[in-house]
């Protein structure tokens, strides 16, 4: 403990973090668990309610349930400021029959999302000087006065945190992400929440909370069948030491796997310590492919925990009437290890007849002596013995439950019950849990798990020796019997867990090898592949699409009774992988399927099943270069949908229609078709307006107000500026109608958006009073949600704010107003640069700078905008360089000229003529590989 807290003092210098890793290494039962619980306990005691009440809950009840790594959130005092994270995850164990190993991430960040949103309230009240409470109820406009609870504090959170948009299911949902996002990777939960920490942790981030945190991962010996917790372990590991979060990462793992003789490279947690240990910053990683040699003995400690040489103290504590030498026999079985002798006292418990006058604070018989010290030499004997001592009914349930893995559906079970041995097991699964602590059950309350492994393995080797379960073969036909029913009929009415748990045993117990299974286990991996997708978690959804491949890719045949949407659900997660080709594989002869099924049953199904495909196709066809091509599936599909829309006349036949007119707008706007770009944006109004008409919600408000947008920057192309401000300002006021009913951060973000544009549109028309009183108004916005917000995605619209009043100024004749706010904007961007990276951040900064060049031309300072202007210049070749896009190459062209510009005041000619010969050049490459208006008019 004591190697542990030092480490802890270390990481958590908020002001100049040490972060560490430290790992507790040792085999099964010897307490490593428990050693790392006792380091919460310590905490709670020593750092938080010292001489008050404390954040965290007592440490007893944590320590209690042997499962749990995490204190009940419900049990936290928000209205305390939080004075450490605590978050715990447990690699689930797969068990040996299949490889349903669960994903650690979405298990656990439901306990972390309340910590963070308290984090952030606890920064704010630091650099407020505010109370919490007050903290709190500044965020919470909205919400009631008094608050405590978990679900009160997540919708606190809501638009401030991924994590936490992730759990409420509004992150990516229609209502806050534009249509045409729709075939791009959307953020996983491994995303959120690494996202979200480094806001919080990173002390280069603004809303960096000077607070210490401890991340446990427990087990993490089976990160190997979790391909999300490897891959969040790996970048975990890599942003704390490179960036210095104030974190301790407490780690325990089976002592043998990290022996040097035996430690792996491959995806799983040995793997990643050698690459972090051992590798160079050349080599790859071997779950998320980051750099290696981070970590050095002054940021690593690996404690190998002996056998704990004296638990006299456990054993007297439960059973104080003992006599010496029973004790000291009993402790000789247990051998120094704490998990045995729990299982002694647990079997000790359950046989109260061991005892004197049946009292378990007396001595033990002379006859119960003999039994348990029979009984008790081995744990997994004791263990056995306890499992045969339950009623029968119980032990059924229990080894029916091991047939599924360690964790498992307890509906399942149930069923299999019925179906099995004609009755269900439920009440039994329920003794399981209480009194017999075999089974344990948490928050979901469908999802059960054996309380060890151990539990799991003597569960397993009585199912196979329980006469009334039948022989194994008879059990398994039975199981496949209900699984082959779930499948057929699709089972989406559960819980999105119990489909993955279900799906995924689905897949392991029936045989690739026999033809009829095999269909079986391409549905369960496609249905496994879409639900982990729909709960973000890209990284289990990807492995279960590139397995599905894998078998599909040997006989495609089988596949064809796969439902299409299924089949097109793989493709686009193959697709958006950058997997081109083994999408091709499945969505081509898809194609051909669908076409065939369209033309033979004409129903409103089979037509838009193919205009799904067609949308996959001409998406991947974007993706390897082929616009042409692209374009004309888009076209199929947009016909096929309008003639849905003229049949069907439903709001969701138009939400299609909707989709295709953008897929075509997009692809016509990469060929600098601009004239086809507008005529799907004026057919994609018309459709919106008629959806709006018809439904009236905010989300269908909503894409009336994008469908406007695009219309307004179609029309500025063209040069119809009339026309373009006109569809602004409708936007604009659709959604000041949507701030009034809403009040959401998402909705004042889509106001801000309209009023830049309405801002931008009156600057063209020469209306610079109405351009500036919209930048104003702008700014504002973009004000209150970068303060409310602090996110990246609201300080870079905060940027955007600043330019816009600033060019205002810059019309109006007040330079030193907008030097000023030209130059905040800047200071905004260098620090998201800083601590993003990303080729937006540095375009933005690229921006920025420019805007400061011109007001220092404008206010006669030559010198500060020819600094500028060289700065841009030099961001501007890089990005061209690596994105070779027209965006990038417009920006290199204008940056050049805005350095010849500067060089001409000054009076250097030659460098003036040398820097517009270059803009030219990349002006004129850029008019000859688009032919748009806008590229022309910059030649």
């Amino acid at each position: 403990m004591a190697q542990i807290v030092e480490r802890w003092q270390r990481a958590s210098k908020v002001e100049a973090p040490e972060p560490q890793l430290v790992i507790l290494k040792a085999e099964r039962g010897v307490g490593k668990t428990r050693l790392a619980l006792e380091f919460y306990r310590w905490l709670s005691e020593t750092i938080d309610g010292v001489g008050r009440e404390g954040y965290w809950p007592h440490a007893v009840s944590l320590l209690d349930r042997s499962m749990d790594v995490n204190p009940d959130p419900d049990s936290c005092r928000y209205n305390v400021p939080i004075p450490y994270l605590w978050w715990g995850l447990r690699a689930s164990d797969k068990g040996a029959e299949n490889s349903i190993a669960g994903d650690a991430i979405a298990t656990y960040d439901n306990f972390l999302a309340p910590h963070l949103v308290a984090l952030t309230m606890r920064a704010r009240m630091r650099s407020s000087s505010k109370s919490i409470v007050n903290v709190w109820r500044d965020v919470a406009k909205s919400e009631a006065a008094s608050w405590s609870g978990y679900d009160t504090v997540i919708s606190v959170g809501e638009g401030l945190l991924k994590t936490v948009g992730i759990l409420r299911g509004t992150l990516g949902s229609p209502a806050n992400i534009a249509r045409e996002q729709a075939g791009q990777r959307s953020m996983s939960r491994v995303d959120a929440v690494l996202e979200d920490l480094e806001s919080i942790f990173n002390p280069r981030c603004y809303t960096y909370a000077k607070t210490a945190g401890v991340i446990l991962i427990d087990d993490a010996q089976f990160s190997k069948d979790d391909p999300g917790l490897s891959v969040f372990t790996e970048r975990l590991l890599h942003s704390a030491m490179t960036q210095s979060w104030p974190v301790l990462i407490l780690v325990t793992h089976w002592k043998r796997d990290l022996a040097p003789e035996f430690i792996k490279s491959e995806r799983c947690f040995a793997g990643i310590l050698k690459h972090g240990r051992d590798g160079t910053p050349l080599d790859n990683g071997p779950a998320a492919g980051l750099p290696g040699g981070f970590l050095k003995t002054s940021n690593t400690l690996e404690i190998d925990l002996p056998i704990v040489p004296d638990l006299t103290g456990a054993l007297v504590e439960a059973f104080p009437g003992l006599l010496p030498d029973q004790a000291s026999a009993l402790l000789n079985h247990a051998g120094g290890n704490p998990r045995h002798l729990e299982q002694i006292i647990a079997f000790l418990r359950e046989n109260e007849d061991f005892f004197n006058d049946f009292d378990t604070k007396a001595a033990l018989t002379e006859e119960g002596f003999a039994e348990a010290l029979k009984e008790t030499h081995d744990i997994f004997k004791v263990v056995m013995r306890r499992l045969r001592d339950a009623p029968q009914d119980v032990q059924e349930a229990i080894c029916l439950a091991s047939l599924q893995g360690v964790r498992f559906v307890s509906e399942t079970i149930d069923e299999l019950a019925r179906l099995h041995l004609g009755e269900t097991r439920g009440e039994a699964l329920a003794k399981a849990v209480n009194p017999y602590s075999i089974v344990s059950s948490r928050r979901r309350e469908k999802i059960a798990e054996f309380s060890e492994r151990l539990f799991y393995m003597v569960a397993e080797r009585r199912r196979r020796s329980l006469k009334t379960l039948g022989d194994e073969v008879a059990l398994r036909t039975s199981l496949k019997a209900l699984l082959r029913t779930r499948l057929e009929n699709g089972d989406l009415a559960s819980g999105i867990e119990e489909q993955i748990l279900t799906y995924s045993l689905a897949a392991q117990i029936f045989s690739e090898e026999d033809l009829e299974e095999r269909f079986y286990v391409l549905l369960a991996l496609a249905h496994v592949a879409r639900a982990e997708a729909e709960r973000y978690c890209h990284e289990s959804a990807l492995e279960a699409a590139d397995k599905f491949f894998s078998l599909y890719y040997r006989e495609p045949a089988v596949a064809n009774k796969v439902e299409s949407w299924l089949l097109n659900n793989v493709a686009r997660l193959l697709q958006n992988d950058g997997k081109i080709a083994e999408a091709l594989e499945i969505s081509g002869p898809l194609l051909v399927r669908q076409r065939q099924q369209a033309e033979r049953l004409k129903t409103p199904e089979s037509l838009r099943e193919m205009s799904v495909s067609l949308d996959i196709m001409g998406r991947t066809m974007q993706l390897t270069g082929a616009h042409a091509a692209a374009t004309e599936a888009y076209r199929e599909s947009l016909e096929v949908r309008r003639d849905l829309v003229e049949n069907l006349k439903t709001p969701e036949s138009l939400r299609d229609l909707l989709v295709s007119l953008n897929n075509v707008g997009s692809a016509a706007k990469v060929t600098g078709d601009d004239a086809a770009a507008a005529a799907a944006s004026v057919e994609m109004l018309e459709v919106a307006r008629d959806l709006a008409e018809r439904l009236k919600t905010p989300e269908s408000l909503r894409i009336l107000s994008v469908s406007l947008d695009h219309v307004g920057s179609a029309a500025q192309i063209a040069g119809q500026h009339a026309a373009a401000a006109a569809a602004y300002g409708e936007s604009m006021e659709l959604r000041r109608d949507l701030v009034e009913n809403l009040k959401t951060p998402e909705s004042l973000r889509d106001l801000s958006v309209s009023l830049g544009n309405v801002g931008r549109a009156a600057q063209i028309s020469g209306d610079h009073a109405a351009a500036a009183a919209a930048f104003i108004e702008m700014l504002e916005i973009a004000r209150d949600l970068a303060e409310r917000l602090k996110t990246p995605a609201s300080l870079r619209d905060l940027s955007v704010s600043l330019d816009n009043v600033g060019r205002a100024a810059q019309f109006a004749g007040d330079h030193a107003f907008a030097a000023g706010a030209h130059a905040q904007s800047v200071e905004i961007s260098r620090n998201l640069v800083e601590h993003l990276r990303t080729p937006e951040s540095l375009r933005d900064l690229l921006v920025s700078l420019g805007n400061v060049g011109r007001a220092a031309e404008a206010g006669g300072d030559q010198a500060a905008a020819t600094e500028a202007y060289a700065e841009s210049l030099e961001l501007a070749r890089d990005l061209a360089e690596h994105l070779n896009t027209p965006t990038s190459l417009r920006d290199l062209s204008v940056s050049l000229k805005n350095v010849g510009r500067a060089a001409e005041a000054t009076g250097d000619h030659a460098r003036a003529a040398e820097a517009y010969a270059e803009s030219e050049k990349v002006a004129h490459s850029l008019a000859e590989r688009l032919k748009s208006q806008e590229s022309l008019l910059d030649l």
